[in-house]
């Protein structure tokens, strides 16, 4: 069975979850700098009334963007494990 759980007003863990997993994939392997300024570029656009979801695309590229579905799944295991 597969359960997809939102917390959108912080009762599971304080703080915005996105952030633990990128900080969670960041201390498990670091993230692809070469997508830092993409990044960085959506961050900027975001601020000045842009795209969250493209915002969010490019964060999550630069951590899990080209690993396997089966790493992911691995890593998704152990981020529930260790932070939630």
């Amino acid at each position: 069975m597969i359960l997809a759980v939102f917390d959108f007003d912080h009762t599971l863990i304080k703080g915005d979850s996105l952030f633990q997993y990128g900080l969670f994939l960041f201390k498990k392997g670091g993230i692809r700098i070469r997508l830092l300024p993409r990044f960085l570029w959506a961050l900027v656009k975001s601020c000045k009334g842009g795209s969250n979801e493209s915002l969010k695309l490019s964060y999550l590229d630069m951590f899990i963007g080209g690993i396997k579905a089966e790493d992911l799944r691995q890593l998704a295991g152990e981020f529930v494990c260790e932070v939630l």
